[in-house]
């Protein structure tokens, strides 16, 4: 039992390791989202955000949901039940955890040597670690960006131009809130106050 145990204890960090590593990537991309259209309605309200805050956000968010993520019950059973789904042991490692006795010896010894037997899948990053460089790239391009209401940069093409991404990737969210959608189709129509007020609804539905 103790090999067996061992063995799970081993997927088992490496499991919550891995969920805490993608749980921190989601959200530091959404936090970069929300804090590019923040930055982007600062900038057309010519209104000044400071920077030291905008990072702290940035920072905060990801933070907190990879400590929740951290700290949410994942025990040894739900372990092998995951091993068992993914791995397509039909419930070997759950079975033999719950079996005692001779019968439990003989299943345990299966499912020690299934697991052996079989590797686990290649870790995949999740979409939004895959985006989250381009984000935080136009997120500094905004930084860099004068405010149009104090510099006369509005039609600036530089400002045209993270302004359009930032509303093709508020759309690409849609599947992820519908909110997203509104909240691009606000700012393409130059209605920054509607926008600033989806956006300020989102961020209390996310926290």
């Amino acid at each position: 039992m103790d090999v067996l145990l061992n063995k799970l204890a081993e997927h088992r960090r490496r499991i919550r390791g891995a969920r805490v590593a993608d749980a921190t990537l989601r959200w530091a991309f959404y936090a970069s989202v929300a804090g590019g259209l923040a930055l982007l309605l600062s900038k057309l309200a010519g209104i000044a955000l400071p920077a030291a805050v905008a990072v702290g956000a940035l920072a905060a968010v990801p933070a907190a949901m990879a400590i929740r993520e951290w700290a949410r019950s994942f025990s040894m059973r739900d372990c092998a039940i995951h091993l068992d789904r993914i791995l397509g042991l039909d419930e070997r490692l759950s079975t033999a955890l719950e079996t005692s006795g001779a019968m439990g010896v003989v299943l345990r010894a299966d499912a020690e040597g299934a697991l052996a037997r079989t590797s686990l899948p290649p870790r995949r990053l999740p979409r939004e670690g895959k985006l989250l460089a381009g984000s935080l790239a136009l997120l500094a391009v905004l930084f860099s960006i004068p405010s149009p209401g104090r510099s006369g940069a509005q039609g600036d093409p530089a400002f045209e131009a993270v302004t359009a991404a930032e509303v093709a990737k508020l759309e690409s969210l849609a599947n992820v809130d519908v909110q997203f959608k509104e909240v691009a189709e606000a700012l393409k129509q130059g209605r920054p106050e509607e926008a600033d007020a989806l956006l300020e609804k989102l961020r209390r539905e996310l926290a």
